[in-house]
């Protein structure tokens, strides 16, 4: 309903200006009081800015008024909405200077429950910055007031209700300290005046049972919770219904009685309920109260003839559609790019991977057939040897050969193609060495060749085939590197490191 509010309070402001039309010598930009509404709202959004803008846009209007104690009133308003604003921005300096000029202004009014009031917002002030000998000054002032006002009939409400207030502030900075017998003091004090006000005594004595409980009187405290619970029976007022069940919670736990607290917990949770359904009922008042509104505003609409707020409602909605509909559809071509592009990115990879891996596995299968032929090489001239030719000096034939299988041995048992084998198998698995030797620091270098042959899924005979070393050794290997790695024999090796 506040974003409704100030719709209507800005279409106020453009049928006070054709009002101003008419007047050219009236300087004023808008109602004065209007300006505090705005504000108000905006203050409660939290929008500091724009309800300064607003409050300073009423002091303006404000000092144009002919009519002094009007003038007085409405300037006091504003510098103390704007003190307000600095005390919740903790700007206390700016607030108390701003809550000064309010008092000055109500001094010149003469009223007392204003005056009451001014001095109670300073003095709030004084209590944030710990300044208690200012704080009690100014409570002795207000108490002077209130002592020699002499209409307490006509203002008597306002009066008691202002000064209240000022002993609970006290009371709470008094309770905030740990001093709980002067906050009981004033607490007490607050509570009188407060007495014929329902909400602000439900208020008041919910403090005094806490100052209460912390004394450990905890059948004061009792006494005055269930008092505030008996008014609020039959009453919606759902806010101040919750914390007095939670007081009662407290302090019939602290007491023992677990029947009295469970029994408030079960109240606490369906007043909790209810307030949940009253929220919707608050929703039917407020489309009966939008309803009221539309109708003024048909109203408000036959005096304002040179604009049509509802066109410019209207266009703007429509461009911010417009806008929405296009930001979507770039959005979502952009998405359709992205993911495009990251789809042929796949697919180069493993076009990639897959190549590596027939390049990996055709130099495996070269390494295990020149070996194979290698050593077929090296049986035809063992064979060879064994042959006697008389026509050629036998210790030559026999060096020659001797040097050719020592040649060949080499051949088969040199790192030359394995390390082509472990470049290729690195460009495929990374981070395989670096992984596994931080699960198994103890391996050898020809550890970690095993366990590359075998992660390529090559059985003993193909590694016997590719190292040049015999079945029988390379199933020895296996046995070894299993036990080193600490591997039970529940587990099949190459799938462990498979996974890996």
């Amino acid at each position: 309903m506040d974003k409704e509010a100030l719709k209507y309070f800005n279409l106020s402001h453009d049928i006070f200006r054709l009002r101003k039309d008419n007047n050219k010598k009236d300087k004023m930009s808008g109602a004065p009081w209007n300006f505090i509404n705005i504000g108000n709202i905006y203050f409660k959004f939290r929008e500091f800015d724009l309800a300064k803008e607003n409050y300073y846009e009423a002091i303006y209007n404000f000092n144009l008024l002919n009519n002094q104690s009007d003038k007085s009133y409405g300037l006091a308003t504003s510098f103390d909405n704007l003190g307000l604003i600095e005390l919740n921005l903790k700007n206390y300096e700016k607030a108390k200077d701003f809550y000064q000029v309010a008092y000055e202004n109500r001094i010149n009014n003469k009223k007392a429950e204003d005056i009451i009031y001014s001095l109670s917002a300073l003095s709030q002030i004084d209590f944030l910055e710990d300044n208690i000998p200012a704080a009690i000054d100014k409570l002795d002032k207000a108490k002077k007031i209130f002592l020699n006002y002499d209409n307490i009939e006509k203002e008597k409400s306002r009066v008691y209700r202002n000064f209240g207030w000022m002993n609970s502030l006290l009371a709470s900075f008094y309770y905030s300290k740990e001093i709980y017998d002067k906050a009981q003091e004033y607490d007490q004090l607050a509570l009188n005046y407060l007495d014929e006000f329902p909400i602000e005594s439900l208020v008041a004595r919910n403090n005094l049972s806490s100052t209460f409980i912390k004394k450990g009187k905890f059948s004061d405290a009792i006494k005055l919770l269930e008092s505030n619970r008996e008014y609020l029976k039959n009453r919606n007022l759902y806010k101040y219904k919750k914390k007095n069940f939670e007081k009662l919670i407290e302090v019939y736990e602290i007491v023992g009685n677990n029947v009295l607290s469970n029994k408030y917990k079960d109240s606490l949770i369906s007043a909790s309920k209810i307030e949940n359904r009253s929220v919707v009922s608050s929703l039917i008042s407020d489309f009966e109260i939008r309803t009221l509104l539309l109708n003024k505003e048909d109203e408000l609409k036959e005096s304002k003839s040179k604009y049509n707020m509802s066109f410019v409602i209207f266009s703007t909605l429509t461009l911010i559609l417009i806008l929405f509909v296009l930001l979507l559809r770039t959005n979502n071509k952009l998405q359709l790019e992205i993911n495009s592009k990251l789809e042929s990115e796949k697919i180069f990879v493993k076009k990639d991977l897959d190549s590596k891996l027939l390049e990996l596995t055709s130099t495996s299968s070269y390494i295990s057939q020149r070996n194979e032929g290698l050593k077929l090489l090296k049986g035809k001239i063992n064979k060879f040897k064994m042959n006697n030719f008389s026509k050629i000096d036998e210790s030559k034939i026999n060096k020659f050969l001797n040097d050719t299988n020592r040649s060949i041995d080499n051949l088969v048992n040199s790192n030359l193609h394995y390390k082509s084998f472990e470049s290729q198998f690195k460009s495929i698995f990374p981070d395989f060495n670096s992984s596994l030797l931080k699960l198994h620091p103890n391996l050898s270098p020809g550890d970690l060749r095993m366990c590359a042959y075998l992660k390529m899924n090559q059985n003993s005979n193909e590694i016997a085939l590719i190292s040049g070393a015999s079945i029988r050794t390379v199933e020895s290997q296996r046995y070894r590197l299993r036990k080193k790695m600490k591997i039970s024999k529940d587990i099949n090796l190459q799938t462990y490191l498979l996974k890996i």
